[in-house]
């Protein structure tokens, strides 16, 4: 016979598969903190410091999907800062995860070693490094690559910059695609919440077990 106590339990149960698929649903991203990762909107909301001769920043249509734009350096000079660069506001302690898409067009070419996707912490003046994190991309097929991040203390602006490197990492020459860039808030609350409903399913059942007599 299903009793009340059972039947509670079964949505309860019921409710913590619903928790578990809606924490796995890939439709519910989350949102990136930096604007245009994508290009589709071309090089808005990211500056480029290259010459503009030179050293060019454009927009491709080869993309790791297929469809869409992607973010081309052409490097030539070696010298100066070509950095493609976008500054986004953070706090002490946030936790980050850093994603980025990178294919290099002239795959082995010597006067380069790779394109270095990195994150700068800074602090309100923007003068000091205070700490930093680098993806290297040097796969002539589309390559994606993560890394995750904590705010160190004093950091408001997280700098997030994409420029060729050569093997003594000073500035390097080459071609490269980048897309489907992100800097996203890693948001431990789903898997607490999670826990919770565990550890009250567990007491629940404890509770509700039939007692021999």
């Amino acid at each position: 016979m299903c009793t009340r106590k059972t039947m509670t339990f079964h949505r309860y149960l019921i409710l913590a598969f619903a928790v578990l698929s809606s924490l796995s649903r890939p439709e519910i991203a989350r949102a990136s903190l930096l604007t245009n990762g994508d290009f589709e909107n071309g090089l808005t909301g990211w500056i480029f410091t290259g010459n503009g001769t030179t050293d060019i920043a454009t927009i491709s249509t080869d993309t790791p999907s297929g469809t869409g734009s992607s973010a081309d350096l052409d490097i030539n000079t070696g010298t100066g800062l070509p950095w493609l660069i976008q500054d986004v506001a953070v706090s002490p302690g946030m936790s980050l995860i850093f994603t980025a898409s990178v294919r290099e067009v002239v795959p082995n070419d010597p006067t380069d070693a790779w394109i270095a996707g990195q994150v700068w912490m800074l602090p309100p003046s923007l003068a000091t490094i205070l700490s930093s994190t680098a993806l290297f991309f040097s796969n002539p097929q589309w390559e994606t690559q993560s890394s995750m991040i904590t705010v160190p203390a004093g950091a408001t602006v997280a700098r997030v910059l994409f420029t060729p490197q050569n093997p003594g990492f000073g500035v390097g020459r080459g071609q490269y695609r980048i897309d489907n860039v992100s800097l996203v808030v890693s948001e431990p609350a789903g898997v607490v919440l999670l826990g919770i409903a565990a550890l009250g399913l567990s007491w629940r059942w404890r509770s509700w077990r039939p007692q021999r007599v």
